[in-house]
């Protein structure tokens, strides 16, 4: 048996909807907030946008602009994002193909760590810088709203919100606190560890003992999403190895190959349906994304024969079908059937 106190506390945490943590030698305990503190904290969030809009705040629709303007971005960051961002994907989708070769994974898992860090190191400016605006604000006072509410010492509010508290002490307190942070990783852990699953299969609908899903905490949905998601990869017909399942990146990698095959398979039919006796369809793009689909619907074969096409006339420079290399193939191929039949 895998015994695992971790996760066992972990599923505990979630189920009680609570997190204990110690600071000072003093145990604190932060209650997951109900929907009254939640819509309360709210109304103080909006209250200071609607309050404080006029009053020269940088607001969040104008960070991208900012981060150009001060020379955290250039106006090529955007796009840089997005390629990094299918530069994992692909990562990804390799690692999964390349599960079987122990050194083709480890190279992939460097890639893949070295574009995470890559993209970090981009992003963490606006984030950092998000604080500064007039949403991050108002976000900072709702949450002091809510820990003030939820954070207890020995059954008793720590906080009073708008209180003269150290600033500092407030600080400490909710930095350990987040030490504590259910990593997601950790929570994809424990959805598919049998400590979880057997709690999972034995009442789905009610997993938790809470009617109605609107009592459910933010963790125990998310738990419950993952649970749905991991029982489809067991379900499915080419469900993959158990190595590749409890490995969150190639599992990703599993999942976004099943969703490009999908999207072959899907355009490969209706092109079908719409040229069912044509040997050769040919399809026009305006941009780059849709080459890549439209490449991406050819087979090896079909591949390599584009590519001894594009060599021919790339070395002739004009030429008769009869001189491409997969149709003269094809003819003499004919001719010589005919003779053995003759």
């Amino acid at each position: 048996m895998n015994n695992r106190p971790d996760l066992e506390q972990l599923l505990c945490r979630i189920v009680l909807q609570e997190t204990s943590f110690i600071f000072n030698n003093e145990k604190y305990i932060l209650k997951v907030p109900n929907y009254y503190i939640k819509n309360q904290a709210l109304n103080i969030y909006f209250d200071i946008i609607n309050d404080e809009k006029f009053y020269g705040w940088l607001r969040e629709k104008d960070l991208d602009n900012f981060l150009i303007s001060s020379g955290h971005w250039t106006f090529g960051t955007s796009s840089q994002i997005k390629e990094i961002e299918k530069r994992i994907d692909k990562l990804k989708i390799s690692l999964y193909k390349e599960r079987l070769n122990k050194n083709s994974v480890k190279n992939l898992k460097r890639r893949l760590n070295d574009a995470n860090k890559e993209l970090d190191k981009i992003l963490n400016p606006k984030y950092e810088i998000y604080q500064n605006t007039l949403e991050g604000y108002a976000n900072s006072i709702k949450n002091e709203y809510i820990i003030s509410h939820c954070l207890t010492k020995n059954n008793n509010p720590v906080f009073k919100f708008n209180d003269n508290t150290s600033y500092v002490y407030f600080n400490s307190l909710i930095t350990a606190s987040y030490e504590n942070h259910i990593s997601p990783s950790k929570i994809r852990e424990l959805a598919r560890h049998h400590l979880w699953r057997s709690v999972w299969t034995c009442n789905k609908e009610d997993a938790f003992g809470i009617k109605g899903s609107v009592n459910l905490s933010d963790d125990q949905r998310v738990l419950i999403n993952l649970s749905i998601m991991y029982d489809s990869v067991y379900e499915h017909p080419e469900c993959p190895e158990d190595f590749v399942i409890a490995d969150d990146d190639m599992l990703d990698g599993w999942m976004l190959y099943q969703k490009e095959q999908n999207k072959k398979d899907k355009a490969k039919n209706n092109i079908s349906d719409i040229h069912k006796n044509s040997q050769e369809v040919f399809l026009m793009t305006n941009n780059q994304e849709d080459l890549e689909r439209i490449s991406e619907m050819n087979d090896f074969n079909n591949k390599n024969i584009i590519a001894s096409r594009f060599n021919a006339v790339k070395k002739h420079g004009q030429i008769d079908d009869l001189e491409l290399p997969d149709v003269r193939a094809d003819w003499e191929n004919e001719m010589i059937q005919k003779v053995k039949r003759n």
